[in-house]
């Protein structure tokens, strides 16, 4: 492997690094505002109930309901652990590279050990129904 290809393959790391980093951040966020939306949806429903119109009151619970399934359906709080361990996984590895303790071999090998941890999206299978349920 030659030079130019050992820095573009580098380059494509930090690239995803910063991805990483970017999507663990992104899902961490969503793990706390959508409860927080759910709440506040629920908390309006409640207090409001002969306030407001009933197309208002079903959004309300609907978007409540969506946002406190949802985090639980897709496993939002496991995924945003996945990446922000990939994230530090991959960092420390690119960090052993730079100060010469590895090679670029063992570089890209700690990338897809880092992919394996980012996985895929998992669906929680006793979430999912009542998330069918909703009306």
């Amino acid at each position: 492997m030659d030079t130019q290809q050992t820095e573009q393959i580098v380059k494509e790391l930090n690239s995803f690094i910063k991805n990483l980093d970017r999507w663990a951040t992104q899902l961490q966020t969503a793990t706390v505002i959508l409860p927080i939306i759910s709440i506040i949806a629920s908390l309006t429903v409640g207090f409001f109930t002969t306030e407001l119109p009933s197309i208002a009151l079903k959004g309300l619970a609907l978007l409540s309901a969506f946002c406190s399934i949802g985090v639980s359906t897709f496993k939002l709080e496991k995924k945003a652990r996945d990446m922000r361990e990939a994230y530090r996984y991959l960092k420390h590895s690119m960090l052993k590279y730079v100060a010469g303790e590895d090679d670029i071999h063992k570089l890209i090998a700690n990338y897809f050990i880092a992919e394996e941890k980012v996985g895929n999206v998992e669906l929680d299978q006793v979430s999912l129904p009542k998330l069918a349920e909703v009306k």
